[in-house]
């Protein structure tokens, strides 16, 4: 005898298995939902066979955004059929392909890209409401372009390019970058209508406590020289923006890469400036991999044709009853080093002439301190590029200036060699978009990152150094590390620390808020350790930070932040192999607090809720 069924068990069993499957293929199932209306509405608006819709990808879904797309710029059709003219190769780019040379930060970058691309799959209701808003705002003006990686061309087809001449046009291994412009100008209308009035401090309306000290960006030389300049205008009025251009994964161990292009306004209070509904969205880019250079001075072509039209004088409505004439300006770009990389059109940071701020060449030596050159096809010895800075050899920094002098000199067949008779164009590898504004320069407006450079980068260095050296180097403090983690448990942190440092013997696995209040608060548990002359040497580096992240810093305080991160570098105590680009960077922290006021107001860390947040918003759209 058959038993009966029990439709209640059985709905209740489906229901559940339903909701597992839901949980574990929510965004396969989103995305097929999101293909199935691109489909119905191309076949409304095209009147095509459905035969001819088969072969959708995941790109179409952006591609869905865009229909009766209207740009905020009256020139961008005339732009879309220009050509970037790329002054000269990437044959100048001696370093980038050696195949022995090593990034030596690759574990640190490693930490940041886990940091970086881990994005929570649950997303709150505020978060929900927020990416729903976000593309009602913009669905009707993206304007989506894509750029295939092999040929750098723009494509017509979201899947292959559309390059006769181009392999990829027949058999594509890679889907070309989808890149989509946000109408940047009702953004911004949009976060001065929503905010208080009191909340926005336009230039002649905000107070210095002194000419001789600094709390915010707008006490810095760079934002003091844009009033200079301004003084004489009619309409001098100005909000200032600052950038952050970053990828990160669409979500956890997906092959698809998100890179972002945001930015906040500089005027606001410093307490709502980077909430996300405050968050300027200037682009978004997806492709299977890093964009190439070439790409990305394409993709940033569009930003700033957009930026230029917004420096003019408009009318914005700042809260409910008031309206300002105003110019918007893009001052500064805070990114990561490989960002910077992209960014600035120059080689990666481990390569020759590979730093953001100055000309400084380095050279490469054996990554193993006492290894011996070899040219067994066995055995090959590692070199790494190291950047040690003599005293009386100080490298030029970079500037738009020393760009047009070194371009001009090699468009009339000038070369320039390098001590290991590699030509090379002192890391210019062309033209940065970005300088094409106004008050953008290619050395100056690149901002020093405390999160990547400092916290992530040389304090982690010294860590590395004190725990996994040998125990017979003088600087080596393994045989102690029971004994420091006893002690690290004993520090009574500020009420603030939203992260104790954990155990230091997996030092690399830290957080960037574990290292900060490490060195910034825990360094003195290092005194009974370290030698004297190392210890010493890391209170440089604690006393100058701390310095640069203070809410107020005077003159007297940053002439000394200078001599400490100066000496940090000029008097490294550990072995020349260890001046790594992390190393070599700390020198150039006080320049760019002198000309964008306390470090805090810029760093990375204020953008990383913000890059995860915005991928999130394509499950909503």
């Amino acid at each position: 005898m058959r038993p009966r069924i029990n439709f209640t068990k059985k709905n209740e069993t489906v229901k559940r298995k339903n909701r597992v499957h839901w949980s574990n293929h929510k965004y396969e199932i989103s995305t097929k939902r999101m293909r199935n209306k691109v489909n119905v509405k191309r076949l409304q608006e095209q009147k095509c066979s459905h035969g001819a819709l088969t072969d959708l990808k995941i790109d179409d879904v952006f591609a869905y955004l865009s229909i009766n797309e209207n740009t905020n710029d009256e020139h961008a059709d005339d732009f879309d059929n220009t050509d970037l003219d790329i002054d000269f190769d990437n044959e100048y780019f001696a370093d980038a392909g050696n195949k022995d040379v090593t990034d030596d930060d690759e574990n640190e970058n490693e930490e940041d890209s886990e940091e970086d691309e881990d994005i929570e799959g649950d997303l709150s209701e505020k978060q929900v409401k927020f990416g729903k808003e976000f593309f009602n705002m913009e669905s009707s003006s993206i304007p989506i372009r894509d750029y295939d990686d092999l040929c750098n061309n723009e494509s017509n087809n979201p899947n292959k390019c559309t390059d006769s001449y181009c392999s990829y046009s027949t058999n594509t291994l890679v889907a070309p970058h989808t890149f989509m412009i946000m109408n940047i100008q009702q953004q911004i209308q949009q976060v001065l209508r929503s905010i208080n009035q009191n909340d926005l401090h336009l230039p002649e309306t905000r107070c210095r406590a002194s000419e001789e000290s600094m709390n915010d960006i707008q006490d810095g030389n760079v934002y003091r020289n844009i009033l200079y300049s301004l003084k004489n205008e009619r309409q001098p009025n100005f909000i200032s923006l600052t950038c952050n251009i970053d990828g990160v994964a669409v979500y956890t161990s997906s092959e698809q890469s998100m890179w972002t292009f945001t930015a906040c306004i500089n005027e606001l209070q410093r307490t709502i400036r980077f909430s996300m509904e405050n968050i300027i969205v200037l682009a978004i880019s997806v492709g299977r991999k890093k964009p190439s250079r070439v790409i990305m001075q394409k993709m940033l072509s569009p930003i700033v044709l957009r930026l230029k039209e917004l420096q003019k004088p408009n009318l914005y409505q700042v809260s409910v009853n008031s309206c300002e004439m105003l110019r918007v300006y893009l001052i500064g770009i805070s990114n990561d080093k490989p960002a910077n990389s992209l960014v600035q059109n120059q080689p990666e940071p481990n390569a020759l002439y590979g730093c953001s701020k100055c000309e400084i060449a380095g050279y490469t030596t054996a990554a193993k301190i006492h290894a011996t050159p070899t040219t067994s096809k066995r055995i090959t010895t590692t070199y790494v590029r190291i950047f040690p800075t003599p005293a009386n050899d100080r490298p030029k920094m970079r500037s738009n200036a020393r760009w047009h002098e070194i371009s001009h000199a090699l468009q009339n067949g000038h070369q320039f060699i390098c001590c290991d008779k590699k030509i090379h164009s002192y890391g210019y590898l062309g033209e940065c978009e970005f300088t094409n504004l106004a008050f953008v320069d290619r050395g100056i407006s690149f901002m020093c990152d405390t999160l990547h450079t400092i916290y992530h980068g040389a304090f982690k260095r010294l860590l590395k150094l004190w725990i996994e050296s040998s125990k017979k180097q003088p600087w080596s403090i393994s045989s102690f590390l029971p004994l420091i983690i006893i002690d690290l448990a004993n520090i009574r942190y500020p009420s603030t620390t939203t992260r104790a440092p954990r155990n230091l013997s997996k030092c690399f696995k830290l957080k960037a808020n574990e290292s900060r209040v490490l060195l910034l608060i825990g360094y003195p548990i290092f005194k009974k350790y370290l030698p004297e002359v190392y210890y010493n040497h890391l209170k440089m580096l604690a006393f100058g930070i701390t310095i640069g992240e203070s809410r107020n810093i005077s003159s007297k305080n940053l002439n000394d932040m200078e001599l400490l991160l100066s000496s940090f570098v000029d008097n490294f105590p550990y072995h020349e192999r260890y001046i790594v680009q992390n190393i070599h960077s700390v020198k150039h922290f006080a320049k760019t607090v002198n000309d964008f006021g306390p470090l805090f107001n810029y760093s990375t860390f204020n953008y990383e809720s913000v890059i995860g947040m915005v991928p999130s918003k394509f499950y909503f759209s």
